[in-house]
């Protein structure tokens, strides 16, 4: 049965899929600019078009009753493939600010980050705490459920922080792109 959230996840997933294609297209006809920043986004738009595809697979597999492994495997990756946008920014954020990327104390922080979400993203696949699928093929959240966006909003916040840290040393363009990519990330 699909109800009024389901509808809710389509449109969602359509409306990123659709923002990313053309995010890439213009990536790809944009004459001028740094080749650095081109490249990166053409391999930002890429990643969230593969996340959007996720969630597409995600829904199909819900609704035609795939077996709970192949669901489990399809969420793992639907997680991990979440979150490498999300640690693109901050990197994006220091090359913009004409920062080494190297011996960053905020990349470090980053950098822990990230493998903290690697470890509860694959602790939450082995253990019901965080989350189990139904005989129904239906999501259901445990207890430890909280702790999976946990990192990634503090990623988030953290990059929100640094961004307004660096805004002297980002173009006033640049600075309104990262906040309008982090802002909705964070809220």
């Amino acid at each position: 049965m699909t109800d009024w959230l389901d509808y809710f996840y389509i449109f969602m997933i359509g409306t990123a899929l659709s923002l990313s294609v053309a995010g890439l297209w213009f990536t790809r006809i944009m004459h001028g600019g740094d080749e650095w920043n081109r490249h990166f986004f053409f391999q930002y738009f890429f990643i969230l078009i593969v996340n959007s595809l996720f969630g597409f697979i995600e829904l199909i597999l819900q609704a035609f009753s795939a077996s709970i492994p192949f669901i489990y495997t399809v969420l793992f990756l639907e997680s991990l493939f979440l979150a490498v946008p999300m640690f693109m920014l901050p990197a994006f954020l220091l090359h913009s600010a004409g920062e080494s990327l190297r011996g960053s104390r905020f990349l470090r922080t980053i950098t822990g980050l990230g493998i903290a979400y690697l470890a509860v993203t694959l602790s939450s696949v082995f253990s019901e705490s965080f989350f189990m699928i139904s005989p129904k093929k239906l999501l259901v959240r445990g207890p430890l459920y909280p702790l999976i966006p946990l990192p990634i909003t503090v990623l988030m916040l953290l990059t929100l922080a640094g961004t307004i840290r660096r805004r002297k040393r980002l173009s006033r363009k640049t600075f309104m792109c990262l906040l309008v990519a982090v802002l909705p990330m964070t809220v």
